[in-house]
């Protein structure tokens, strides 16, 4: 994806489209959240469940590296 320079550090952008059901995206964000390194999630589009309870969930999954 796209880099961001910043001062100390560079932020990459990652488009990411999944599909589940809402607790299955649920728990994938929980787990990303528990990574040792920075992730930031923006522009989550949740759209409604279909027939079959699943849903495709789009956001920019943000991370971080040091410029050190």
């Amino acid at each position: 994806g796209p880099q961001k320079s910043q001062q100390y550090f560079i932020e990459l952008a990652y488009p990411v489209s999944i599909r589940g059901s809402y607790h299955n995206i649920g728990r994938f964000l929980a787990a990303i959240s528990l990574e040792e390194r920075i992730f930031n999630i923006t522009g989550i589009s949740y759209p409604a469940a279909d027939a079959l309870g699943e849903m495709t969930v789009t956001f920019t999954l943000l991370s971080y590296q040091y410029k050190g």
